[in-house]
């Protein structure tokens, strides 16, 4: 029965439709917006996350637990109070995109020069007069 296949077929795709978004919503955390201070830790237990967004907080440094995201492609940082980045940033070798316009930033360390795989990285209205040689390095 035509008729029959077709309900069993949607009704087989609606477990699967909730199980993705279930699943991409672990990939990808947008905490844009909420006044965070800090870095919340539970997020550290993602560790198959590929997408953060921190934008638009109060949050003054990344945790050196976050070394622990390390299929983190892409985070966004920007419009923060973070003022310093910590040389533990090399571990997220997966990181394609680094994000931290607007911060308070006044140096990088020289280990981001080992992100091999980032092929954008944004500083843009923080107090950096010099970049480390090391970014140079990055492809």
């Amino acid at each position: 029965n035509p008729f029959e296949e077709d309900w069993l077929h949607e009704v087989s795709r609606r477990p699967m439709a909730g199980i993705v978004k279930h699943f991409r919503d672990y990939m990808y955390q947008d905490i844009s917006s909420r006044s965070l201070t800090k870095v919340p830790e539970r997020l550290m237990d993602l560790v198959h996350m590929q997408m953060l967004k921190l934008s638009f907080n109060h949050i003054q440094r990344l945790p050196s637990t976050m070394s622990t995201l390390v299929e983190l492609q892409t985070l966004i940082a920007d419009h923060n109070e973070i003022f310093q980045v910590e040389p533990w940033i090399k571990h997220l070798t997966s990181l394609q995109e680094l994000a931290l316009d607007y911060n308070r930033l006044m140096s990088v360390p020289r280990e981001m020069g080992r992100l091999s795989s980032l092929t954008t990285l944004t500083l843009e209205k923080n107090s950096i007069s010099t970049l480390p040689m090391e970014l140079g390095r990055i492809p």
